[in-house]
């Protein structure tokens, strides 16, 4: 490993970026050495060193993660930042609820959101119709281009959450087209 991105070509960047994203994954739903080697079709001291590159990179995930499954231990289940809970029988799968946390958690903002959001609309008057949501993101129709301005203050209350101790980034992005097309687009300037 230890290899330098600068110093790959893109078809190397791009396997490693790939095997790195796998692991990533694999790793937070449990997976060990054995499984990542396996999996993604590297040697074990790769996958070893994966793994002792991501604790050393990330030692606070590591803690999260022991926090939360010695909290499943003593209440048999976790509650998200709304309230939810979540219930694991078995200690084995333990694992999954700091994703659950994170996952759920985001989920319950999402939908506290859209609430505000549709009540926007209406309180504005507005034309402008929110048409679909896909998992974290809420597509827009906006018919009359006088009503623009609406999707920059409906970033702010994307990005508003106080009770949430990481930084909320919402982007604009915009289509005439299709959702394979859009393209991101910039503030306006004051």
């Amino acid at each position: 490993m230890g290899m330098n991105p600068e110093e790959m070509d893109e078809k190397e960047f791009s396997f490693w970026r790939r095997i790195g994203k796998q692991f990533n994954f694999m790793r937070n739903y449990g997976g060990g050495d054995a499984m990542a080697a396996e999996t993604l079709d590297i040697s074990l001291d790769q996958a070893k060193a994966m793994n002792k590159g991501y604790t050393d990179a990330f030692p606070k995930v590591v803690t999260y993660q022991r926090a939360v499954e010695s909290t499943m231990s003593k209440q048999g289940y976790i509650e998200n930042l709304f309230g939810r809970r979540y219930y694991i029988s078995s200690s084995r799968n333990f694992y999954r609820a700091a994703n659950y946390l994170i996952q759920g958690t985001c989920a319950d903002d999402l939908k506290n959101k859209m609430i505000q959001i549709d009540k926007f609309i209406k309180d504005n008057n507005l034309k402008l119709r929110m048409v679909l949501c896909v998992h974290d993101e809420l597509q827009f129709h906006v018919p009359d281009p006088s009503e623009d301005w609406a999707i920059w203050e409906i970033k702010k209350i994307m990005e508003y959450a106080p009770n949430i101790s990481v930084p909320i980034i919402a982007e604009v992005e915009f289509s005439d087209t299709y959702w394979s097309e859009k393209r991101k687009v910039l503030p306006p300037v004051k």
